[in-house]
């Protein structure tokens, strides 16, 4: 059997787990929620703007926004909301401020203003989506997001927290991943390293880790299965994710 066909089939698999579950239980579903997106727990005391138009001499109010988000990390402090408004984006932000605790009005929140109609086309590298790191990049959320590679990038993420290369330290903490649409990357969808309260609610991930073994697998949803594990490691995966997946859609 080709490898292409068994990354097929475990897909399938997947999904059929997760079909069942969601069965089992209409309280939730998994992928992005309008609702959690429209009603967050988060508070932002001051917010600021990007919009593809805008200019990155602006202040970035709502009437003179900014025109690339990764000019947000120079102003951003707690309370902070960076609202994006719908469009293609080549850049996210390589992010190294963050908040000072976990409480609503505790965090530095990058949001799209419209749930997924903000595309960011950046593959890795420079040109990353989301890079958090730093001993100042904690308590980031980012929110409702499509993060689309434009390229299958060797090590390409979607979201990447922490510090890779050596000497390795602490990554930052308390980072929250949700409602995003991750896809396209060579590496994995999301990647860690380093650091620990990490959440990653309601993202759809998948169609990524498709080249070169050494850079596979690094993510946090089925869709990421790295095509470089064998038959026994799949299996083992789901079965290590099944108890947390039947928490998620259960509660």
């Amino acid at each position: 059997m080709g490898d292409y066909q068994m990354r097929h089939i475990i897909t399938k698999v997947g999904l059929a787990l997760l079909s069942m579950l969601v069965s089992a239980s209409a309280q939730e579903v998994p992928g992005p929620s309008s609702d959690l997106f429209n009603d967050p727990w988060y508070t932002c005391t001051r917010n600021f703007y990007v919009d593809t138009n805008g200019s990155d001499t602006n202040p970035g109010t709502q009437d003179s926004p900014w025109q690339n988000i990764q000019t947000a990390d120079a102003s951003v402090q707690a309370g902070d909301c960076v609202n994006v408004q719908p469009g293609s984006y080549a850049n996210g932000a390589a992010i190294t401020r963050g908040g000072n605790g976990p409480t609503p009005t505790g965090y530095v929140v990058y949001r799209c203003t419209q749930l997924n109609a903000c595309k960011i086309t950046a593959p890795a590298g420079p040109d990353t989506a989301f890079f958090i790191a730093g001993p100042n990049a904690n308590f980031v959320i980012i929110d409702g997001f499509e993060l689309a590679a434009n390229s299958y990038a060797t090590y390409g993420v979607g979201v990447g927290i922490g510090n890779f290369s050596p000497p390795q330290s602490s990554g930052p903490h308390h980072i929250w991943v949700l409602n995003n649409i991750i896809h396209g990357y060579g590496q994995g969808g999301i990647a860690t390293g380093g650091g620990e309260f990490y959440y990653f609610i309601h993202n759809a991930i998948y169609d990524n880790a498709r080249i070169t073994c050494d850079a596979q697998g690094q993510a946090s949803a089925f869709g990421n299965l790295a095509r470089c594990l064998d038959v026994f490691q799949v299996g083992w995966i789901l079965l290590m994710l099944l108890p947390s997946v039947t928490s998620l859609v259960s509660t």
